[in-house]
């Protein structure tokens, strides 16, 4: 550039084209490289034009593919890919395969099924920006599950709690829960919560025939159940006997429903049992 002046100097460098890359610019003005990225910088478009030169770059492919592709350093690359906020592309396939597994779990439970240490498992589940481990999170589908039960089979309500943590493989405190926010109505020690779905305006010698037909001392629990609850059948002398035999048919109808539910849970044992 001698014997032009400091003004046509710049307005040469001015009028190239600054969306290409350096070393294109090397080639097209003939210039060395330190004076590209100088009169670059000079110009204060170097942020820009590089942005938009890493912006063109095939993102889908991984750091080692795009070393090879644009002669840059793995750095860089890796540099441009977090600021640019793009995906990570995993060069290693066993990684790739590792994005599948079940992270819900815990590390120890993840070391034991791959055959890894406990370490190398944190190591994937930093690398891979897999959340830490969260003991409820493997008790949600569940709850999801339990939830579409009581919906179903509104007589799941009134189950104790204990059984329910049997039929569903959760906590019992977890069970808890849900009683305290009153979607569950069953207590702790009753297999079942009979008073909560019994008539009591049917006299208690005709509720024990219907519901404990098989247990001596089922007049016995009814009675104790009314006066524990205040349950009393002032209306039963006064209603007629078609109304009468109404009420004793729908209360036979629903504890057959109750029976062949109990019946049908999935555990074994006196626990299912009405008695």
């Amino acid at each position: 550039m001698k014997g032009q002046t400091h003004q046509q100097v710049r307005d040469f460098w001015k009028s190239q084209d600054w969306t290409k890359s350096n070393e294109e610019l090397v080639k097209s003005t003939g210039y060395s490289l330190d004076n590209v990225k100088f009169w670059r910088e000079r110009q204060n478009i170097f942020i820009y034009s590089i942005k938009d030169f890493w912006e063109k770059v095939d993102w889908t492919k991984s750091n080692g593919e795009l070393v090879q592709l644009l002669h840059k350093n793995k750095s860089t690359i890796s540099y441009w890919r977090r600021r640019l906020n793009k995906p990570k592309v995993y060069e290693n396939s066993k990684l790739k395969y590792r994005t599948d597994w079940d992270w819900t779990k815990r590390d120890t439970d993840l070391a034991k099924w791959s055959g890894l240490s406990k370490e190398r498992v944190r190591q994937i589940r930093k690398k891979l920006n897999k959340p830490k481990y969260n003991p409820d999170d493997r008790y949600e589908p569940i709850f999801k599950k339990m939830i579409e039960d009581l919906d179903k089979q509104p007589l799941y309500r009134y189950l104790s709690c204990r059984l329910l943590s049997r039929i569903y493989g959760l906590p019992y405190g977890k069970v808890l829960v849900l009683k305290s926010l009153g979607i569950l109505h069953g207590g702790g020690n009753e297999k079942f919560v009979f008073y909560k779905v019994m008539n009591f305006s049917i006299p208690p010698t005709k509720l024990a025939k219907i519901w404990f037909a098989e247990e001596p001392f089922g007049i016995q629990k009814i009675c104790s159940w009314k006066t524990y609850n205040c349950m009393f059948n002032y209306d039963w002398k006064a209603l007629t006997n078609e109304e009468k035999q109404d009420l004793l048919e729908k209360e036979e109808q629903k504890a057959r429903e109750v029976k062949e539910f109990l019946a049908s849970l999935p555990i074994k044992g006196k626990v299912c049992q009405i008695h």
